[in-house]
């Protein structure tokens, strides 16, 4: 039951202390410890994430790999990470190679730029992932150049036929 004692006690509260009491499970379970309170310049006090739940798609491999990572973490750990538990998991098809260097992330299986390593996962601006095996890289040669090796096999053709005669 109500006793006058618990009403008054409530009566004392100042506006502050209602508003951060937690209503509903997951603010309580931030302000329980899952998430850090940090102060503002004004004496508010903000949550800031402690962890983020990523969602990764590795190239030819069905379904997602779900990471809780760090905030302050790299795209580099990331990668490292998402590969530990595809290996631990024992998924398929086997990667030809665990090296993470061998890696590249991108926002979709559509976007052509991979992600900075060194960025931090909290810039990043999402959550949902694509992993691919990096490119071979390659020699960027101009149209030009090609032109002019052709052109240069096609003369050399004749001094051959030369040679025989």
């Amino acid at each position: 039951m109500f006793s006058p004692t618990k009403i008054k006690q409530e009566e004392h509260q100042t506006v502050a202390d209602i508003k951060l009491q937690p209503k509903s499970l997951s603010e309580l379970l931030a302000v329980a410890g899952h998430s850090r309170l940090q102060e503002d310049d004004g004496g508010n006090k903000k949550r800031l994430m402690t962890k983020l739940l990523m969602n990764v798609t590795i190239q030819r491999s069905l379904g997602v790999i779900k990471v809780v990572i760090s905030p302050e973490k790299t795209v580099e750990d990331l990668i490292e990470n998402v590969l530990e538990i595809y290996l631990k998991e024992r998924r398929r098809p086997l990667l030809s190679e665990t090296n993470p260097g061998c890696f590249e992330l991108h926002y979709t299986q559509f976007n052509l730029k991979s992600l900075d390593r060194e960025e931090k996962l909290m810039n990043l601006g999402s959550r949902n992932f694509f992993l691919c095996p990096r490119t071979s890289e390659t020699i960027i040669s101009s149209c030009s150049d090609e032109v002019k090796q052709a052109a240069n096999s096609y003369f050399q053709l004749p001094r051959f036929m030369d040679f025989f005669l």
